[in-house]
């Protein structure tokens, strides 16, 4: 056995009694020894640049007396042996080691700072991405190694001799100097400019060396998020290639370390203190023309939270897109609007769907009178585009004069709503005297009344579209209250749970003016087989409209029991002939219900069963017992309180094939008539440290009781005998004895 083979494997044979922890019988089966004559050995400094001059490779830097390297390396021989049993034609990369203790240099120089660290290589060495996934798997390796050739392969061209070369769309990205950027923020360029600011200075980051090699780059070798966003951003500049080619689009990046008064007055004082970690990330702003309102919108997504840099690229560049469309603000056909999102005033009934329907589409749209419209309309528009790109949806901005078109699309598609989707067979059951499920048209006037302009929230594949109402123009100018409401109602009507947009189901914090601590998720597994799919896609959505059909009903039937008692109100003043201004006073009371309200919000979601296990681990779900759940089964769960429900109350699971029986728990669940489970489990210190801190507050309580009360003993004994004034009485004899 070769040397470096023997003394791996007597490093394995020592950690893993240290790493044994969670092996099966299994892993003790494993034939290590026969792994480590299976596979290369390790590249050292002398043969690296040489192995990976042409093609792609995956490389993994390790250490033997890594313990979690140790453990890999079974998983990593099986990965390489698979790889090898392809042929040539369909081998798409190669599959190496490098020992970072018989290779230090090599290490230092590729800037390794931990142990394993799994890198994908292109043509020439050239560094394309290291693998951030920790849970590390056949699948999971396959899956990063696919990805970068997904992401990277039309980068490469063939040449004349075969080899690799990286095409020069990136050169399109530029240094700006200070007056440069300082016309851009006023607005001159002619051009939208994505501008990246930088931790760095002119000598550490310029033209000459922004696309170097890793081991050629002093910051991009000590700190892998400047890497890593470097990365992106080229991946970016190749997606958004088309806008480049027909000047719809510049790029360029600045230092801020060279000029720190600037980055400073920019907000960007994070990046000028010199201090760079793991979670030091450039800001990326989009200049607008002046004539697209001259605004700077920030890119103030966490860049470093997706998995990949195919995703973190893809969440940019989609961001650019959509705020680069939402700049325009141009008077638009609304039907232009909604086939672009994807609206419609019909849904197919079960068993008849036989298209996947995108849901990611939402559009915010500006809906005014062309006899009455004014320019102050126009301004809040401006206002409006970063707050949504904040959103970091597909979330878009329009404006349209077609009112009529519009407010007829509103009463088809809840006349279709009402009548025929929420039914099954899309039938009203004539069978049932008064059926209040069924088109009102007083409950609509009251859900789509305004005054103009007014907004409407158009999502795709839905036939409920949110009404922005406001009775005068101080509401639909007020860009707080407009934003408000865009919160309340961006959401997609159907969202594909991730770990990418799991932050926009389940966010962090919540806020009051457009959350509800009542609002619920339902979460339908589903392995994306073209039938159970469908089946899928049909559930969430009949239970989405029916459930925001009634929400909206109770609301009607509400506001009409307010207005009974307010002209109750109004008929006993009349009666008692109460004076005209006071009846006019009782009329003029508002009754506080508003169809926008976000009370008992319920959202619908779909998740892979493939991703299920990381998903539930990820959002640290440990009361659920992953192996209970299967494809078709369904969870109601609580946006922020920390609660869900699987069962109805006869104890039944909850699954896709009874959508009634969902419905029914989910009423359950709102009104607290459901038992439910928490999501979490309290851990020992928690628990230790919640009624520590109670037993804390019991004795600190205490001890001041006793204080007091032996306090006021002592006052009362020095007190006794003494008069109201604190003097002894003068007992003498008075007309009263």
């Amino acid at each position: 056995m070769k040397l470096t083979s023997r003394l791996s494997l007597l490093c394995w044979l020592v950690t893993s009694v240290i790493a044994s922890d969670g092996t099966n019988e299994n892993d003790k089966e494993i034939d290590v020894e026969l792994l480590h004559s299976q596979v290369p050995e390790p590249l050292t400094i002398n043969n690296f640049d040489e192995t990976l001059k042409e093609g792609f490779n995956m490389v993994e830097f390790f250490s033997p007396y890594c313990p979690h390297c140790v453990n890999l390396f079974p998983t990593w021989a099986n990965f390489y042996l698979n790889n090898e049993k392809l042929t040539n034609d369909n081998k798409k990369y190669n599959i190496y080691q490098v020992d970072c203790v018989m290779s230090g240099d090599l290490c230092e120089r590729e800037g390794i700072h931990y142990y394993p660290m799994i890198r994908f290589y292109g043509p020439d060495s050239r560094l394309l991405a290291s693998m951030t996934d920790s849970v590390r798997t056949i699948d999971t390796l396959t899956e990063f190694a696919d990805d970068q050739l997904l992401t990277w392969n039309e980068d490469f061209i063939e040449t004349d001799d075969t080899s690799l070369k990286i095409q020069q769309v990136y050169s399109s990205n530029r240094l700006l100097d200070n007056s440069e950027l300082m016309r851009i923020i006023e607005g001159e360029n002619q051009v939208p400019y994505l501008i990246t600011f930088w931790p760095t200075t002119f000598d550490q980051l310029n033209d000459k060396n922004f696309q170097n090699k890793v081991s050629q780059h002093v910051m991009f070798k000590h700190f892998e998020s400047l890497f890593e966003f470097r990365s992106i951003l080229n991946l970016t500049i190749k997606k958004m290639k088309k806008f480049i080619e027909d000047d719809n689009l510049r790029f360029g990046y600045f230092n801020c370390l060279s000029s720190k008064e600037i980055c400073k007055e920019l907000g960007l004082s994070n990046l000028i203190t010199g201090s760079i970690n793991d979670n030091t990330y450039p800001k990326a702003i989009l200049y607008l023309p002046k004539d697209t309102g001259g605004n700077a919108i920030k890119f103030n997504a966490n860049i470093g939270f997706h998995k990949g840099i195919n995703l973190a690229a893809k969440s940019l560049s989609n961001w650019i897109e959509s705020t680069l469309i939402n700049s325009e603000l141009r008077d638009m056909k609304f039907n232009e609007i909604k086939n672009f999102i994807g609206g419609t005033v019909k849904l197919e009934q079960k068993g008849r769907i036989s298209e996947f329907t995108d849901y990611s589409k939402v559009a915010i749209i500006q809906v005014n009178d062309p006899t009455t419209k004014s320019y102050e309309d126009d301004i809040i528009l401006e206002h409006l585009i970063q707050p949504i790109a904040n959103l970091n949806n597909d979330v878009f901005l329009f404006k349209t004069t077609d009112n009529e078109i519009v407010e007829r699309f509103l009463l088809q598609q809840e006349k279709n709503l009402a009548n025929s989707y929420i039914h099954p067979g899309g039938k009203i059951d004539e069978s049932i005297e008064d059926n209040e499920l069924q088109f009102n048209e007083k409950m609509y006037i009251s859900r789509t009344h305004t005054s103009y302009p007014y907004y409407i929230c158009l999502k795709a594949g839905t036939l409920y579209t949110p009404v922005f109402q406001t009775y005068g123009s101080e509401d639909s100018r007020s860009v707080n209250k407009v934003v408000e409401f865009i919160k309340k109602n961006y959401l997609p009507a159907v969202t594909h749970l991730t770990l990418e947009t799991e932050k926009t189901l389940f966010p962090n914090t919540f806020g009051k003016m457009f959350n509800d601590k009542n609002e619920k998720v339902i979460i339908a597994l589903t392995d994306f087989q073209p039938k159970q799919f469908f089946d899928v896609e049909y559930f969430l959505s009949y239970v989405y409209h029916k459930f925001t059909f009634l929400n909206n009903h109770n609301l009607f039937n509400k506001l009409e029991e307010k207005r009974a008692t307010k002209h109750e109100k109004v008929a006993k003043m009349k009666k008692k002939d109460a004076s005209s201004d006071d009846i006019i006073d009782a009329l003029r009371e508002k009754i506080d219900i508003n169809f926008s309200s976000i009370e008992n919000n319920v959202h619908a979601a779909y998740i892979d069963i493939k991703n299920w296990k990381s998903i539930v681990k990820h959002m640290n779900w440990t009361n659920i017992k992953i192996s209970d759940y299967g494809v078709g089964d369904v969870l109601i769960v609580e946006r922020f309180g920390g609660r869900y429900w699987d069962h109805d109350v006869s104890g039944k699971k909850i699954t896709i094939d009874n959508e009634e029986q969902c419905l029914k728990s989910l009423e359950a669940a709102t009104f607290k008539n459901l038992k439910s489970k928490n999501l979490k489990d309290a851990s020992f210190f928690t628990f230790l440290l919640y009624y520590g801190a109670a037993l804390v507050l019991f004795l600190f309580g205490f001890r001041y009781y006793k204080q007091w009360s032996q306090s006021k003993k002592h006052y009362n004994e020095k007190m006794k005998g003494l008069g109201l004034l604190g003097l002894t009485p003068e007992f003498e004899e008075s007309k009263f004895d």
